[in-house]
């Protein structure tokens, strides 16, 4: 079996979602465990959010390299770990959205878990934010869309919030409008409720989600890893084949 591991990347400035790190801090435990460490990336321009230095990524890391997170592991990470105020995660996707009066167009799609306009510290600039029922499975179909998208299909007009469209052939409402950094994680053209039940959040295999998280406030990221170093024990000792997924 191969080593599981998490680490966690100091988002402090950007372009840290790449590949651009420096230095590692690894707190490792042993064969087959989860680890967590500290990734710091090259430092540039401020990260246009509120607070950024409380902005981190997780990502899983193994012989072959950087990876995402499985969906039960982000479940177990975010339920138990305290020194984060918010996690949320989430998969970009190419999407067709198209409106009863316009031409399909091609756009990016996020589908993402509760949290994550929490984790950027972002605001709907029309509409409404996120609420718990949109993530329920069986919920009414919602939608959240960029303000670039807002203003290229609907001229920035208020009679948007509400509108039924089609993503993908699936038809949602839009509930609100939010204007996301395009250098975010999981910055697109809309964003998607991903339902808490969901069966990829139960599986330990498939390592398909991109997490971000917002440290508490006054939490240095050292004693965020640290703390993280016993969640994956945790983890580990609850879920051995989190471990195993790697050769």
């Amino acid at each position: 079996m191969g080593e599981l591991r998490l680490a966690i990347r100091l988002l402090l400035r950007r372009p840290v979602f790449t590949t651009t790190a420096v230095a590692t801090i690894a707190l490792a435990i042993a064969a087959n465990t989860l680890m967590f460490g500290i990734i710091r990336g090259v430092l540039l321009n401020p990260l246009p959010v509120p607070e950024p230095e409380r902005l981190v990524r997780i990502e899983q890391v193994h012989h072959a390299g950087v990876s995402d997170v499985t969906g039960a592991t982000f479940v177990d990470l975010r339920a138990r770990a305290r020194t984060l105020a918010a996690a949320a995660a989430f998969r970009v996707a190419p999407a067709t959205f198209s409106d009863r009066d316009t031409t399909p167009i091609q756009a990016s799609a996020t589908t993402m878990t509760a949290g994550y306009f929490d984790v950027l510290a972002v605001h709907p600039i029309a509409g409404r934010a996120p609420a718990a029922d949109d993530f329920r499975t069986g919920a009414p179909p919602a939608e959240f869309i960029s303000a670039p998208l807002w203003r290229r299909v609907f001229d920035g007009r208020p009679a948007a919030i509400g509108r039924t469209v089609l993503v993908n052939a699936s038809a949602r409402t839009i509930a609100g409008v939010v204007d996301v950094p395009a250098s975010m994680p999981g910055a697109a053209d809309l964003w998607v409720p991903y339902p808490d039940d969901a069966s990829l959040l139960r599986n330990r295999r498939a390592r398909l989600f991109s997490v971000i998280a917002r440290l508490m406030p006054g939490v240095p990221a050292d004693l965020a890893s640290a703390e993280l170093d016993a969640v994956a024990r945790q983890i580990r000792a609850d879920a051995p084949e989190a471990g195993a997924d790697l050769s």
